[in-house]
């Protein structure tokens, strides 16, 4: 499963994942979640996946991320 680790408390956090045509497949606003690797309910395909994640910390700092995730099967 993947999850965020911070060690500071936000005042705001967005997750979301896209798959390589650029369909959301998941998109959570609890830090404490995480993506299970699958889409409707199905076991998603193996591959790249790109994140965007979005911190907005307790002193309102705005933190962006970008990347990908490779799910393993």
């Amino acid at each position: 499963m993947l999850r965020v680790k911070t060690g500071d408390i936000p005042r705001s956090f967005s997750l979301m994942i896209f798959n390589r045509y650029g369909q959301k497949v998941f998109e959570s606003r609890d830090i404490n979640g995480g993506w299970d690797g699958t889409l409707a309910g199905q076991v998603a395909e193996s591959g790249a996946y790109v994140y965007v994640m979005v911190i907005t910390t307790s002193t309102g700092t705005v933190i962006k991320h970008k990347g990908t995730v490779m799910l393993v099967r």
